[in-house]
Parts: C-alpha cells; structure tokens; sequence
C-alpha cells in the first residue's frame, strides 16, 4: 500500500482555536536555570535558539479511517490452465498463462502479471491484447477483445473451475499513529502534516494520490472529507512489455465522527519548530585537561557554524568553579573526560 504523506485540512471550530503562543516567535534556552545537568563529551551544554510552538493532535491510539471510493467494481480472473490461440497467419500466439490474472470488466479484461502475446519467430512477447468474455446461454467465451479471436468456449461450471474470480473496489484509508501527532504547517494555514493516506486497488495493485483532506464541524457531527484526483498507476511498473494503461479517475471519501469520537480520539498538543533563518548560539562540552576544562562556543545560521563564530575557551577549576561566556554564567559541578555535571545561572542574554 502507498502511503503518502498528506495534508490535513482543520476548519471546525472546536479544533481550530488557536493558543495564544502558536506560531509565535520567541527565545528558547537549555537547559532551565538552577537546574542540574549532566552531559557528554560533544553534546551541547547551553543552546539558545529562536522557536516556535507548532499547533498539534496527538491521536491516543493508532486506528485508521476506511471507507469504499465509488461504485466501480473490477473483476479479476486467474486462469488455472494455460490457454493458447495461434493467429496473424501463424506470426503470433495468444496466450492466457497458468496462474496469470485478468482484471477489469466483461467486456474490456487487462493482463496484469503476464503477456499476452509471443512473436513465433523469436519468441518474444509483442503488445499485449485485451480479453472479453460473452455470457450466453449458460456457456461463456472468452475471445480477443477488438479482433474477437476466440481463445476457448466452457460451460458456466467449467469455466468456474478454470477461473478463479475475485472482486475489488478502490479503497481510501486514512491511518493515524499513537504518539505521531498530526500539526499544523503556519499561523494562517489550514494545513496539516504527518498523516499517512492511500488510495488503493488491491485487484490489481494500484494506487491514487490524495491532495488534500478537511474537516469540518457540522450540526451531524465532525465531517472528514478526503479530495484525490489523478490517473491510476502506469501498468508498465507491473508488466515492462505492456502497453501503457492509465484510467483517469477523481472524486472524495468522507468520514463522519462525532465530536465526542473525535476527542477521545485526539489530545492537542504542540511542537517546537526552529525558525530556519534564525541564529542559535551554543555552548559545547569539550573535555578536561588537568585543572583546564575546555568548552567551543558556536553560532550557527540556517542550521550551519559560522567559522568566524566558533571559539574555545578554558576555565580552571583550581581557581573558580564558574565561567562566563558571551553573557551566559554556569557553574561546572563536576567534569571528568567524558562527561560534565553543571548548573546554568544565567543563559545567553537576548540579543536585539
């Protein structure tokens, strides 16, 4: 099943009111002040970065939305016997293999895993041709569709024990993960991310993609809408000498929960976004030499150090157990070659 990452359209009221802190930019320091910390050799001490609080649903369970898209049914028939038809003055045979399968209706059957048609004079397959089945008269034929060449004539019971049927329709899933939380891309969107979807055939496998999906509160309750238009999958990926298929197809599939479903299924949440052009500033534990504890002190912009920023400095601890740097103050506790225990007095000062 293709999965897709989708977007997630929240327009109820309910879910849609905003905590004052969204989408808002502010300061963000580690660790909190007083608090003792212990870290490795490498890892980041003291770190200010400017953030913001993305608006979240976190669902309880993991549980997954399914309904049928349309009516549309396909039909697939898997032949139990080899089957085949010389035709073309002898330049071809036609063929439905042992074990392949024929999906679509009566009138227009596609190969989906086999060729239908072999070049007598190398052997290699050619386009493949299409199949159709006439009903009459309690016997069934299967010819070519187009040219009509019959390729075998059986009774109804005949033709169930060297065909074994299966139906399918295209199915929407929406899947929601515990502990994956959906969110919210911007301040004034309406999108959300991080929800798994999938439009699918299982007969045969083929998949759509979804383009959007909204909810909207409604007096009936809380109403899931999934939009997904495009062309069914290219049947090359399944058969290299086939022709390409592809079936333009759109439309939408709807859930309705109630709002009391709905919270029992989601909790608000948040996530802490970096802003991307924004500067963080970090300070680094870098080992002990002696009474000499070593830190590096970097700056970096849109994830990336500034070389002009980056400097290590010492303290020693045989003196004064607090150091200060670039208007940040901690005490070291206790450091030792691979790790540090120390307490942040007071972090980086906000730069304006």
């Amino acid at each position: 099943m293709l999965k897709l990452r989708l977007v997630l359209v929240l327009l109820f009221l309910n879910v849609s009111a905003y905590a004052a802190d969204y989408y808002v930019n502010s300061t963000s320091n580690f660790p909190e002040p007083l608090v003792i910390t212990k870290v490795y050799m490498g890892d980041k001490m003291l770190q200010q970065r400017f953030a913001y609080s993305e608006q979240c649903y976190n669902p309880k369970k993991t549980f997954a939305l399914r309904t049928q898209v349309g009516t549309e049914k396909t039909v697939c028939y898997t032949s139990t016997m080899q089957i085949e038809k010389e035709c073309c003055m002898g330049y071809w045979t036609i063929v439905v293999e042992k074990g392949g399968t024929m999906c679509g209706d009566d009138s227009n059957l596609r190969p989906v895993d086999f060729d239908s048609t072999y070049r007598h004079s190398d052997g290699n397959p050619g386009d493949n041709v299409r199949f159709a089945l006439k009903r009459k008269r309690g016997n069934i034929t299967l010819s070519t569709k187009g040219s009509r060449e019959k390729m075998i004539k059986l009774t109804e019971a005949e033709f169930e024990n060297t065909f074994t049927s299966a139906e399918s329709y295209w199915n929407a899933t929406l899947l929601f993960e515990e502990g994956v939380p959906i969110c919210r891309a911007s301040e004034n969107s309406q999108i959300f991310y991080n929800v798994n979807a999938s439009v699918t055939s299982t007969l045969p496998i083929e998949s759509l993609p979804v383009s959007s999906v909204s909810v909207i509160s409604t007096s009936r309750g809380v109403i899931i809408n999934a939009e997904h238009v495009g062309s069914t999958a290219n049947h090359r990926e399944l058969l290299p000498s086939s022709r390409f298929f592809k079936k333009q197809f759109s439309g939408s599939s709807t859930w309705t929960l109630s709002e009391e479903e709905f919270n029992n299924s989601f909790e608000e949440t948040s996530k802490v976004t970096v802003v991307p052009s924004s500067m963080q500033r970090t300070i680094e534990y870098a080992g002990i030499n002696g009474n000499l504890v070593k830190f590096i002190y970097s700056e970096f912009k849109d994830g990336t150090a500034r070389d002009a920023f980056t400097r290590e400095f010492t303290i020693d601890l045989s003196g004064d157990s607090v150091a200060a740097y670039k208007g940040a103050v901690f005490e070291v506790i206790k450091a030792t070659n691979s790790t540090i225990e120390y307490k942040v007095i007071r972090n980086f000062p906000v730069e304006t």
